[in-house]
């Protein structure tokens, strides 16, 4: 059984992962059930949902005890800590029905709780819970096992999905000489997601250079004040909330992917980005490095810093080259690392060994 947020929502970085690993399991020939905790828009969507969780989840248990099935639940958990709380209370009462539980860590949040002894004690506590714990990355194992977790520890990476994965088949070329190139930021627009910081890089960029933000939050009023305030106008692009038609319109017509964030426990973006052969400009923050190779996939920026940012954009719109072979690797990379056929076999394993 898997829960976490209802995809359907097309929000929150949960719901855009969730897809890949359904399809992972799928190619692993893992049977599953799927029961959303979580609806981002949908009314009574974040504690109706996870309310009626209980009843499902116990009825799919009873269902596998009558026919002698395994069933291991595995939960992917997001956002805060009231967020982490609800799932905690749906591994103990899963557990107490004799049902293996293991959590997969997805939310940047965990780090930050992490940095304090405080929050070890309150992470660990909940972690109580969970016959097991899954993380995206080796830096977020590090970290794990630097909190003192005694649990069985798991790296599984968000998968890609079939729609991307095919997209990463198809090589994407780049043009010697253009008149305008595009740099794409696409996001949730809160803090520690570095927009601010892109904004703030463009006046050292060419005037080729045109900024495509896209996403919604709390800081896009301040955002789009600060773009009149450096009169960018005519340079930014906003786009809104985009869906995934939209989505994948926007990163065909993009040459480079610009996310300088240090608040992202993985980062879909980037792995999107990269399956339509765009080369990255990120921090070396976190979990960041795990998933874009620097001066591979990409370049990744050491401190957050509007010109550091600069210089990294201007080396990649001088050397259309340099873009071209970033992109190729990049494609190369994501199919590699994160096909979803290796990462169900992943999680087979994960499971198995609580089960």
């Amino acid at each position: 059984m898997i829960v976490g947020t209802d995809p359907q929502s097309g929000r929150g970085g949960i719901a855009n992962a969730l897809p890949g690993y359904f399809y992972a399991l799928k190619q692993a020939d893992i049977s599953f059930k799927f029961i959303p905790t979580h609806h981002a828009s949908a009314k009574g969507g974040k504690w109706l949902y996870w309310l009626k969780a209980f009843t499902l989840i116990s009825q799919e248990i009873r269902s596998a005890e009558l026919s002698e099935k395994k069933v291991v639940l595995y939960i992917h958990v997001g956002g805060g800590i009231i967020s982490f709380f609800r799932k905690t209370t749906i591994a103990f009462f899963a557990r107490m029905h004799g049902c293996p539980a293991a959590m997969q860590i997805h939310s940047a949040k965990v780090a930050v709780l992490l940095d304090k002894p405080l929050g070890k004690i309150i992470f660990n506590i909940m972690a109580l819970s969970a016959s097991s714990l899954c993380v995206l990355t080796p830096w977020w194992k590090e970290l794990m096992m630097k909190s003192g977790t005694t649990k069985p520890l798991f790296i599984i990476p968000n998968p890609l999905d079939q729609k991307w994965e095919q997209i990463a088949h198809i090589p994407k070329s780049t043009p010697e000489q253009i008149k305008q190139l595009n740099i794409l930021t696409m996001t949730r627009i809160e803090k520690g997601k570095g927009v601010a910081l892109v904004v703030e890089a463009l006046p050292y960029l060419p005037d080729c250079v045109r900024l495509i933000i896209a996403g919604d939050g709390v800081l896009l009023p301040t955002i789009k004040a600060r773009v009149k305030a450096l009169q960018l106008s005519h340079r930014v692009d906003f786009t809104g909330w985009v869906d995934n038609t939209q989505k994948l319109s926007l990163l065909q017509n993009a040459d480079i992917f610009c996310l300088p964030s240090s608040n992202d426990s993985f980062g879909m973006g980037f792995i999107e980005a990269m399956a339509h052969g765009l080369p990255i400009v990120a921090l070396d923050w976190g979990p960041i490095p795990d998933v874009v190779i620097n001066e591979s996939c990409g370049i990744l920026i050491k401190q957050a810093e509007s010109r550091l940012l600069a210089q990294a954009i201007i080396e990649l719109v001088n050397h259309p080259s340099k873009r071209q072979a970033m992109g190729d690797y990049a494609q190369q990379w994501v199919l590699e690392k994160f096909k979803a056929e290796t990462i169900g076999k992943e999680i087979g394993k994960a499971m198995l060994a609580i089960s």
